[in-house]
């Protein structure tokens, strides 16, 4: 019996007629443990974000823009494939009992469900994919104190500090943290209960009566040596979290777009004294120290230079001896190897999963090649590579896009439209209220003149040796979040032709501000493929901004580089376009 009449045979034991199945774990990260991505193992779809429906007839795949061709690809032989903003106002056919985890909803989501009047919710304390999945294994690694000199970060009692006073927090009230990377910020600690994002799993309590924090966790994960460092933590065994809420009697402040139900339902039933507000160290995360933005120079620096090295490697190769997994392997190879420096070894690992796409695979926005079969290069074609790194310095993201021997002029047409957007966006004139949908729209235009687009978003925000997606801040058709100094942001507008090839240019910019005049600055120090360039689309101004670039990327990598990879660096990759 497979796995979808398995769950089947479920939902008519708890009289469903349907199951809502999300990707993420109880913690809400971006990255979940595989032990835990329930969705990947009902349906085979690897994406980062997604929504499954599994009812006794049907099943219904929820993906956005950037995965509808990866979702049909892995999973469309057993879902029908549906736009994410469809779920709301789904009909599967009058009204339905559609069961679900109240662990894996956040209030927000759960409430704007039962707005649709096809749908009756309700709380299964079970989990129905745990029922099914035995084999699951759930390894984990030790958290650890991240020093200062490597974190370039305020200490955690002047972080909790400043939220005390943000929140305006009374000695009758507490302060409940549910997202993990907020309290990992807060207190300067890391963990590794994620694939990509330096993590440790955890809620915290903070309250104004006390001089350090109350952190739930798994207990194994934390050492003598965490425990004597964190000075401003109080750790507990996980669930003692719910007894907490059981017995607490002060009033609960807590952010309904990143609580649970089922710690709803606890602070509901024995708290009753609640209040909802929205988590203030989103936005403090978002604001990276001075120190921050020096200690991201040095990871980008780190960085750049590995995969500059990279690709001089595979620009100079016989293209019939390469393969998207083996360019992908020697990417990684060169971020291991670059950043050994005595005993220390900077690079901690990538900061999400290697895009390496190859043509026609370069459409597919989140593309995987470890999920595919080996797909060789060809001459005359281009290839995506969307990668990062996570640093004792801070967290890396950048895309280019290269090609081998001739590309048709239409195609680099294309690249060097997007190249121009990505121009405008770098040169942006921040003002006070300048929004991240203002920013969005320079970014499309070039695109546009020609009637192309992408369904993807312009730009998010980047955590500081944490996650490689942050919110705020966000550029993006809707985006009304604005722009504060030290924020870090992505620009990667591209364009992707169904079954034929992908472009996307990507650099991290971060915010400064000089004479109260904020303005982009980037962070990323990469060439852009010069052969995909087509001069007679660029102004002078966008030509002087290239080759200014283009020479930052060669003043500030050129010691890390051999003879060799110096003399192509010079005479070709960073001269004058």
């Amino acid at each position: 019996m497979n796995n979808l009449k398995k769950l089947r045979k479920f939902l008519k034991i708890y009289k469903l007629h349907g199951y809502l199945i999300p990707r993420n774990d109880e913690y809400f990260n971006e990255y979940v443990n595989p032990a835990k991505n329930r969705l990947k193992f009902i349906s085979n779809f690897s994406g980062s974000a997604g929504l499954g429906i599994t009812t006794l007839k049907k099943n219904y795949l929820f993906v956005d823009g950037r995965y509808t061709l990866q979702a049909n690809e892995e999973s469309g032989k057993n879902f029908q494939i549906k736009n994410i903003q469809d779920l709301f106002k789904i009909n599967l056919g009058g009204k339905k009992i559609l069961g679900f985890d109240p662990a894996l909803f956040n209030l927000f989501t759960i409430n704007k469900l039962k707005k649709n009047k096809n749908l009756i919710l309700k709380s299964i304390p079970e989990n129905l994919i745990d029922k099914i999945n035995k084999k699951k294994k759930n390894n984990f690694r030790r958290a650890f104190f991240v020093e200062r000199k490597w974190l370039s970060s305020d200490d955690a009692h002047f972080k909790r500090l400043k939220i005390l006073k943000i929140l305006k927090l009374r000695k009758s009230q507490i302060f409940l943290i549910t997202s993990s990377e907020n309290i990992n910020w807060l207190l300067n600690i890391r963990g590794g209960d994620s694939n990509f994002a330096p993590i440790l799993n955890c809620f915290a309590i903070l309250n104004k009566n006390k001089e350090f924090v109350d952190v739930f966790c798994d207990l194994k994960k934390i050492s003598k040596k965490l425990k004597k460092e964190s000075v401003y933590a109080r750790f507990h065994e996980e669930k003692n979290i719910y007894y907490f809420l059981k017995k607490n009697k002060e009033q609960i402040l807590f952010d309904k777009n990143f609580t649970s139900v089922k710690l709803f339902e606890y602070i509901i039933k024995y708290s009753k004294k609640f209040k909802m507000i929205k988590d203030p160290i989103y936005f403090e995360k978002s604001k990276k120290t001075v120190r921050e933005i020096k200690s991201a120079k040095i990871a980008h620096q780190k960085d750049g230079a590995a995969v500059t090295k990279f690709i001089i490697w595979i620009k100079n190769q016989k293209v019939k001896h390469l393969d998207e997994i083996k360019a992908q392997k020697k990417l990684e190879n060169f971020r291991k190897k670059n950043n050994l420096e005595g005993n220390h070894n900077f690079y901690q690992g990538p900061s999400f999963a290697t895009i390496s796409a190859f043509e026609k695979n370069g459409a597919i926005i989140h593309y995987n090649a470890l999920n595919h079969k080996k797909t060789r290069f060809k001459n005359n074609s281009s290839y995506l590579v969307d990668s990062g790194g996570q640093y004792k310095f801070g967290t890396t993201d950048v895309t280019r896009t290269i090609c081998f021997g001739n590309v048709n002029k239409k195609r680099k047409e294309i690249y060097t439209r997007i190249l121009k957007g990505h121009i405008a966006v770098n040169n942006f004139d921040l003002k006070k209220n300048t929004m991240g949908s203002h920013v969005d729209k320079v970014a499309r235009k070039y695109l546009r003149e020609i009637g192309l687009d992408y369904e993807h978003g312009t730009g998010h925000g980047v955590g500081h040796f944490l996650n490689v997606h942050e919110n705020p801040p966000n550029i993006s058709k809707y985006s009304k979040y604005k722009f504060y100094e030290g924020q870090i942001v992505s620009n990667e507008p591209g364009f992707y032709l169904k079954n034929n090839f992908g472009i996307r240019l990507e650099n991290l910019m971060y915010v400064e501000k000089n004479n109260k005049k904020m303005q982009f600055k980037p962070l990323t120090l990469i060439p852009f493929d010069k052969d995909m360039i087509e001069k007679k689309y660029l102004t002078k101004h966008e030509i002087s901004w290239i080759n200014n670039y283009h020479n930052e990327v060669w003043t500030r990598l050129w010691y890390s580089m051999n003879e060799k990879e110096k003399k192509i660096l010079s005479e070709k990759y960073c001269s004058p376009v």
